[in-house]
């Protein structure tokens, strides 16, 4: 007869919480990556109705990044990390 290798009690528990906390990570990191693509593309229709290419463009990236530190930042604080 085998014994099996007992297992840590919660160790599936810390597994599961781990990959939440990975998930809900993977999802901040995305939400900020598409903050600034799409405010750089608004910048871009801006830039080609109003025919001042790049600077829309420029002020888009550039506030989408401000904005996306910003909604990560709070992320941050709301999970408690």
């Amino acid at each position: 007869m085998v014994r099996q290798p007992q297992r840590r009690e919660g160790a599936s528990s810390d597994m599961a919480r781990g990959m939440s906390q990975a998930s809900y990570g993977i999802s901040v990191a995305l939400g900020f990556a598409l903050i600034v693509a799409g405010c750089w593309g608004v910048g871009r229709l801006v830039d080609s109705w109003l025919g001042i290419r790049p600077w829309a463009q420029l002020v888009g990236a550039v506030g989408g990044w401000v904005l996306g530190v910003y909604v990560v930042y709070y992320a941050s604080k709301r999970s408690g990390a």
